[in-house]
């Protein structure tokens, strides 16, 4: 049904989406390497092409199944070749946006900036 009412759509062009978001979310794998420890090398392209293609602020954000420190690799990589400002925030688990019983929204606790909070409220 949102893909039929044009609220749902698949692309894999990454520059057209980010630059109509204003809020990104990185969900991609992150299999486990020989080592036993997450391959990131998926969500370290897709953050350097969001960083590529951002045409203003965005707010990134990363899945709760990232290792704890993963933001800041993800800093790392972005912050060379943005242009623009961004903040990095995780998902907690299923608490990023969600609908209570009484309409109120939780979000984590935890943000970079004022900014972010203000996307994500923006975003529902």
């Amino acid at each position: 049904r949102n893909v039929t009412e044009g609220r749902l759509t698949f692309t894999t062009d990454l520059a057209e989406p980010v630059r109509q978001s204003p809020v990104c979310f990185i969900a991609v794998g992150t299999p486990e390497k020989p080592d036993g420890s997450a391959d990131l090398s998926a969500v370290l392209a897709v953050s350097r092409g969001i960083a590529q293609a951002m045409d203003g602020y965005r707010v990134v954000v990363t899945k709760s199944t990232v290792p704890v420190g993963t933001h800041r690799k993800i800093h790392a990589e972005m912050e060379p070749i943005a242009k623009h400002p961004f903040d990095i925030v995780s998902n907690f688990e299923d608490s990023w946006v969600k609908h209570t019983s009484d309409h109120q929204l939780k979000f984590p606790t935890h943000w970079d900036a004022d900014s972010s909070y203000a996307a994500a409220k923006r975003l529902v």
